[in-house]
């Protein structure tokens, strides 16, 4: 068996691309939220729809590992969205 591990880097603040280059961890895995309850649940629903949509696919392969959250960041479009409302 041959065991994938990934890792997304959340952070609810503004370093978190900085953070996350800092140890090498990749920026497309790499997502910010706003420290609130809508952005907070958008932040870890990102992850679980990615994961579960990871799934055995065999046009897809296995999953990304440097792009967890498959190209949409959820939480971040909901930071875009409230920008531009407000």
């Amino acid at each position: 068996m041959n065991a994938e591990i990934g890792i997304i880097q959340a952070g609810a603040n503004q370093d978190s691309y900085a953070e996350a280059g800092a140890i090498g961890h990749a920026a497309a895995s790499t997502q910010n939220f706003a420290a609130n309850p809508a952005e907070t649940a958008a932040a870890f629903g990102s992850p679980s729809r990615s994961v579960a949509s990871a799934g055995p696919n065999p046009q897809r392969g296995s999953y990304d590992r440097t792009d967890l959250f498959d190209g949409e960041k959820e939480a971040e479009a909901d930071i875009r969205r409230r920008r531009m409302t407000n």
